[in-house]
């Protein structure tokens, strides 16, 4: 089974310019085979603060019922991000299209400092993803700097970890550093999407990664440039696949 992180550079606000991107990535990945693809935290808008409420979307709007197209066309599970607005407020959100025709939420639960002017919190959106055999849960950027996150995850007996981030060049080796110690201590794949090049006047640390299940790095796309990285996803032997778009 394959699955897919894309790492991508969005522009600020362009929902529609971002939105073709994204589409590019999810054929190149259906493609190769892939039944998932991971996107970056907020990337369909950039990761942006200020102005996200005017740039937030729903379930109903037309840029996701358009990606859920895409997902039940080319049989593949997408997750992209996006500023989400719900009763309960505006959040950090990553929405799920499935082949199904399915679209679910998730709701990053642990925000980095200073956005808690601009967004909440909530537990209330948590799905569950089975992607083949494959219990899998979502994570979203400052969820995995708090390690009560992943556990709650190793708890619910979840296989595969996808965690959509913006982590900076500065950052991106403590992470990966921190990944590898999660997926060893709570026997979980994780598979990382961040973005490239420049997001919110700061360098993004590229670096979207695979590790196993004993922590060990499968294989990762390099710092600086777009791509995907092609994972086959295998109990005992998974391997990986940069490709450079």
């Amino acid at each position: 089974m394959f699955i897919a992180s894309a790492q991508i550079n969005s522009v600020k606000g362009a929902i529609h310019d971002n939105l073709e991107n994204h589409i590019e990535y999810i054929k190149v990945a259906a493609q190769q085979g892939a039944e998932l693809i991971l996107f970056p935290e907020l990337s369909l808008t950039d990761y942006i603060r200020e102005g996200a409420s005017e740039l937030s979307l729903t379930i109903y709007d037309a840029s996701i019922s358009l990606l859920r197209d895409y997902a039940m066309l080319y049989n593949i599970c997408i997750v992209v991000g996006a500023p989400v607005h719900q009763k309960s407020g505006l959040h950090i959100g990553s929405f799920i299209l499935t082949p199904e025709g399915g679209i679910d939420l998730y709701t990053k639960q642990y925000l980095h400092n200073g956005e808690e002017k601009f967004y909440q919190s909530s537990f209330e959106y948590n799905p569950i993803l089975y992607v083949g055999d494959y219990k899998s849960q979502f994570a979203i950027c400052a969820d995995i700097e708090n390690s009560d996150h992943p556990k709650a995850a190793a708890v619910n007996k979840v296989k595969l970890y996808l965690a959509s981030i913006f982590y900076t060049a500065q950052s991106i080796d403590n992470l990966h550093l921190k990944m590898a110690s999660y997926a060893k201590e709570y026997q979980m794949n994780i598979l990382i999407s961040n973005f490239c090049g420049e997001s919110y006047q700061l360098p993004a640390g590229g670096g979207s990664a695979f590790w196993n299940k004993e922590g060990r790095l499968i294989a990762e796309l390099d710092r600086h440039r777009n791509g995907l990285l092609l994972i086959n996803l295998d109990e005992e032997h998974s391997s990986g696949e940069s490709l450079y778009l």
